[in-house]
C-alpha cells in the first residue's frame, strides 16, 4: 500500500475505533527545518485543542508487517494517554500570567528555518536561533509545546525582549543542564534499550574502551533529552565547564537534542571536526534534527564563542 492510501485508511480505521463524536483529519505540518510531516489530528466532540500523531513510523512499522488493526490501536492510545493535551485549554493560553511559567527556548538552525522564524520572536546566535515556546506535560515521559508567535505576543500584551528574558529565566530551572561522560551515556543507553539498537551501542563502547587514542568526550543535554542543545546557551553553562577542564572548549552539534563537549587540546583539527559532523548529520541524523553543519568553539581567554 502506497503511503498516501495507508494515510487515507488510517483516518478511516481511527476515527471508527474512536469515542462517538471524534472527528479525525489528515493534517500537514511544518517541523524544525523546514521538514513536513503527515499526521492525523484527532479531535474530540467540545475540546477546542487535538494532539497530532504523525504517520511515518507507522508505516514503517506497517511495511515490516504490523497489521492496519495493530497501528489503529497503537494511534488511539497515543490519543487517548495524551490527556493533558486534550485538556489544555484555549482561554488558558489567552492568559500570559498562566503561560509565563511556561514560557521557555530552544535553539534551532537560523537559515533552516527562515520561513518559521519570519513571525516568531528569537534572537540569533552564530549561525543559529534561540526561539521561545510555550511548554506543557503531555505524560510521563513526554512534552507538548507550542511556538510562540508574533501574534501571541500582542494576545499577552508583552514584546519579544520581554518574551525572551522571561524564557532565559525559566528555561535553566525547568530543564537544568547535564553533562555526561560519553561512556556513560552510552552504558544508560545499554541499561535502558533507548534510542536503537543494543548490540549496536555495545560495539560502540567497546571500541571506544579500547581504543588507543581515547578523546575524552562529553554529552551536554538536558533531563528530558529533548531539545538539549539548548543547554549551551544557557548563561555560564560551557563556561564553567571550560574553566573546570582549564582549556577551550569545542562543541560539536550532534542534534538539537545535544551537544558534544570535546577539550581542545585532545580534539581532531577543526576541520576534521566540522567534517566529522557534516557526515554524521547527512548519514546518521534525521533531517528535522539536525541542528548544524558547523562546529563551535568556547574560549577561555575571551570567553566567547566561534562558529568553524
Amino acid at each position: 500500500m502506497e503511503y498516501e492510501k495507508f494515510v487515507d485508511t488510517m483516518r478511516r480505521k481511527v476515527e471508527a475505533l474512536s469515542d462517538a463524536g471524534t472527528r479525525v483529519v489528515i493534517m500537514e505540518v511544518c517541523k524544525n527545518n523546514g521538514v513536513k510531516k503527515k499526521g492525523l489530528m484527532v479531535k474530540a466532540k467540545n475540546c477546542n485543542m487535538a494532539p497530532t500523531v504523525y504517520l511515518e513510523e507507522f508505516y514503517e512499522e506497517y511495511k515490516r508487517g504490523k497489521t492496519l488493526e495493530e497501528i489503529t490501536e497503537a494511534i488511539v492510545k497515543v490519543y487517548r494517554d495524551n490527556d493533558a493535551f486534550i485538556n489544555f485549554h484555549v482561554e488558558d493560553f489567552k492568559d500570559f500570567r498562566q503561560m509565563k511559567s511556561r514560557l521557555v527556548f530552544r535553539i534551532v538552525n537560523y537559515e533552516k528555518n527562515a520561513e518559521m522564524l519570519s513571525d516568531s520572536p528569537h534572537i540569533t546566535f552564530l549561525d543559529l536561533a534561540v526561539v521561545p515556546y510555550i511548554s506543557f506535560p503531555v505524560d510521563g515521559n513526554n512534552c507538548g509545546s507550542i511556538l510562540v508567535k508574533d501574534e501571541h505576543l500582542m494576545l499577552w500584551g508583552i514584546n519579544a525582549e520581554t518574551a525572551m528574558k522571561i524564557a532565559a529565566e525559566n528555561t535553566p530551572k525547568l530543564l537544568q543542564p547535564q553533562i555526561h561522560k560519553m561512556e556513560d551515556t552510552i552504558r544508560q543507553l545499554i541499561s535502558t534499550g533507548a534510542g536503537g539498537d543494543r548490540r549496536e551501542y555495545e560495539n560502540l563502547l567497546e571500541e571506544m574502551e579500547e581504543s588507543a587514542y581515547k578523546v575524552p568526550m562529553y554529552v551536554l543535554t538536558n533531563p528530558k533529552n529533548l531539545y538539549g542543545a539548548s543547554c549551551m546557551v544557557y548563561d555560564g553553562v560551557i563556561e564553567m565547564f571550560a574553566e573546570e577542564m582549564g582549556e577551550d572548549i569545542y562543541i560539536l552539534p550532534s542534534s538539537i537534542h545535544e551537544v558534544i563537549l570535546v577539550p581542545a587540546s585532545k580534539a581532531l583539527a577543526a576541520l576534521e571536526l566540522r567534517s566529522m559532523v557534516q557526515e554524521i548529520n547527512s548519514t546518521q541524523i534525521p533531517e528535522e534534527e539536525i541542528l548544524s553543519n558547523h562546529v563551535y568553539k568556547f574560549s577561555v581567554e575571551e570567553r566567547g564563542f566561534c562558529m568553524i
